[in-house]
């Protein structure tokens, strides 16, 4: 609302994808399919004792899959 100086929904979708937010997160941005933070902000597990990116899946190491538990 701030960054849009608006409470217009409209403005504040249009200010959001063009500007990256601050969250407790990390840096989030809003301007793709994903909007998703850096990679570091992408879905990790702990797969055979190792960190491994599940999500989005073109970001995963080849034959990494999320495992749903």
């Amino acid at each position: 609302m701030n960054g849009a100086s608006s409470l217009d929904d409209e403005k504040i979708a249009a200010w959001l994808k063009k500007n990256k937010v601050t969250t407790i997160y990390g840096s989030m941005r809003f301007d793709g399919p994903f909007n998703h933070g850096d990679a570091a902000q992408l879905i990790k597990q702990v797969q055979n004792k190792e960190w491994k990116v599940v999500w989005p899946k073109e970001f995963a190491a080849p034959g990494v899959k999320l495992i749903a538990s």
